[in-house]
């Protein structure tokens, strides 16, 4: 079965058909991929939702520089300045009212947040990116490069190296 195929069916059932797909070993993806992709996800649903927002795609633009951020506990403290951090606080009131954005902006930042300071937990990654892309409705298929995303491997920590910005150009299929 193609890997299109296993995604469309995951996109089909959900929530954890996607932690199955992603916290098997040959799927895992490193902590800054993840979030990186959660940044695609909660970008997608935002053009369709809340098009132009800001403090949106300031909240995106922080998820991906974890991909390239040499200091991670620098680069978390940065979500003090954003409007939306995605760690529980209200969204601003323009966006209070768009339906499943606050859990969506909520799991995309998890995905690095819970794994911040505490021991690589790979399957908290997959369940927390899985309900980003199920909520977002985000399809993988047309937009994202896995073999590409893959590529960037985890390491003992779950984050890996950081990632040339020339190589995250390749994670997308819009590129």
């Amino acid at each position: 079965m193609s890997e299109a195929v296993i995604l469309a069916v995951a996109a089909a059932l959900g929530v954890f058909a996607f932690v199955l797909y992603f916290n098997s070993a040959r799927n895992r993806l490193s902590i800054r991929a993840a979030s990186w992709l959660a940044a695609q996800c909660v970008r997608d649903f935002g053009n369709r939702h809340c098009p132009g927002d800001k403090d949106l795609e300031a909240f995106c633009q922080f998820l991906e520089e974890v991909a390239w951020a040499e200091d991670l506990p620098k680069w978390d403290s940065k979500d003090r300045e954003l409007a939306i951090t995605g760690l529980g606080y209200p969204l601003p009131d323009k966006l209070s009212e768009v339906g499943g954005l606050f859990e969506l902006v909520d799991s995309a930042r998890e995905v690095s947040a819970s794994q911040m300071y505490g021991a690589y937990e790979p399957a908290e990654v997959s369940q927390f990116l899985g309900r980003a892309i199920s909520i977002s409705g985000f399809d993988l298929n047309s937009h994202i490069n896995m073999e590409a995303l893959r590529s960037h491997r985890p390491g003992v920590s779950g984050w890996g190296d950081p990632v040339p910005k020339s190589e995250i150009e390749n994670w997308s299929k819009e590129s």
